[in-house]
C-alpha cells in the first residue's frame, strides 16, 4: 500500500503497511491510498482519495 499527500503526490516513507496513522506533517493534505493486487486473490489496482484534508 502506498499513501501519498496529493498536494504534490509525495510518497510517505514508511507508509506501506495495511494501516497508517496520520501525523502533523499530513495536516492540510489529502491522502491517497493505492493498493495493488497480488494477481492471486486480487487483480488490478485501486486508488482511494480522501474528500477532506487531514485536520
Amino acid at each position: 500500500m502506498d499513501i501519498s499527500c496529493s498536494n504534490n503526490q509525495t510518497r510517505i516513507e514508511g507508509a506501506n503497511a495495511s494501516s497508517y496513522t496520520t501525523t502533523q506533517d499530513d495536516i492540510g493534505c489529502l491522502i491517497m491510498v493505492e493498493a495493488q493486487g497480488d494477481d492471486t486473490d486480487f487483480y488490478g489496482l485501486v486508488r482511494i482519495m480522501t474528500v477532506e484534508p487531514v485536520q
